[in-house]
């Protein structure tokens, strides 16, 4: 017959037992987190190299929308003065130079109030010359025109940032 041990050696052997079972499992717990950890970095790196790769498309794309706007507003901003030096009356003769702005329909309104006299010992102020109408127009279509490609501009880095985004 097999004699039994004492209590204290089987209590020995489960407690020898269950160190190594707790030993196994840390050990393969931190072999598992160490890997998650790599597989973690690994995803981050990967994220952070889109990001930067989609950082310099978007860059590259914005700075080419950029110049197309500048050099088609260029070019729309030098077909508009060669328009007005066609429009002056003194730029050339025969059918090159077009008719002249019309003068402004003048307007009625409330009749204008007494001036205040300005204190005593001040210069008494020049009223400001009316622009002329063809220069007026001239300012408006400058204004429009470059409204009308910063907005085209716009359009366009907003859709080229969707696009980008998918």
């Amino acid at each position: 017959m097999i004699p039994i041990p004492p209590i204290l050696i089987r209590w020995a052997v489960l407690a020898g037992l269950g160190a190594a079972m707790y030993g196994y499992g840390l050990i393969t717990g931190i072999n598992k987190a160490e890997r998650e950890a790599e597989k973690f970095q690994d995803r981050a790196r990967a994220v952070g190299q889109a990001a930067t790769a989609r950082k310099v498309r978007v860059e590259r794309n914005q700075t080419h929308i950029n110049k197309d706007t500048d050099d088609a507003h260029a070019y729309g901003l030098g077909l508009l003065r060669s328009a007005r030096r066609l429009r002056d009356p003194g730029a050339g003769t025969g059918s090159r130079t077009l008719p002249p702005v019309p003068a402004p329909s003048p307007v009625t309104g409330p009749a204008p109030a007494d001036p205040v006299p300005a204190p005593s010992g001040t210069p008494a102020r020049q009223p400001d010359p009316a622009p002329k109408p063809a220069d007026l127009e001239f300012e408006c279509s400058e204004t429009t025109l470059m409204y009308l490609d910063l907005l085209n501009a716009w359009h366009r880095q907003t859709s080229a940032g969707e696009d980008d985004a998918q």
